[in-house]
């Protein structure tokens, strides 16, 4: 009898400081949400961008902020309900560990990870993984949007 594979669905690990919201000021239309600890600064192409990904694509937050991330959420009404939990302090980068064990469980996915540090760990074995790595001053480019883009409809 033929074993039965998982349907292989799409999933983006999203990070949120230095990809939704650039580090430095820009000049566009932006949403500002005021945190305990901070201001974020998110333009509002991102925003729009982001609530057009396809309901069949699942979006993780990927942000060091773990469950503080739904604030994001909320205030930008995002689908994003869920977030990976980074514990790691032994790591050069602290979403290392976490993300390798991530990808490997979900080898039968394939995986976007959209971080402006993900160039710090090696992905390379992760056959099922692709990185996009926004310029953290200014984040999420057009160039990137149309990245993401290509890898869902391909």
């Amino acid at each position: 009898m033929k074993k039965l594979r998982k349907k292989t669905k799409k999933i983006i690990l999203l990070d949120i400081d230095g990809v939704i919201a650039p580090f430095y000021s820009t000049t566009e239309k932006t949403v500002l949400i005021n945190m305990e600890w901070a201001t974020l600064s998110i333009p509002i192409r991102i925003i729009k961008f982001l609530k057009q990904i396809p309901k069949d694509v699942t979006i993780i937050w990927c942000s060091i902020w773990q469950e503080y991330s739904y604030i994001v959420s909320n205030k930008l009404n995002l689908r994003i309900k869920k977030h990976i939990v980074f514990d790691d302090s032994n790591s050069l980068w602290i979403k290392s560990t976490p993300l390798k064990q991530f990808i490997s469980k979900n080898k039968h996915h394939e995986i976007l990870l959209i971080d402006d540090e993900a160039n710090l760990t090696d992905f390379s074995k992760f056959n099922n993984l692709t990185t996009i790595i926004p310029d953290s001053d200014d984040g999420l480019s057009n160039e990137d949007m149309n990245k993401i883009n290509e890898w869902i409809i391909k």
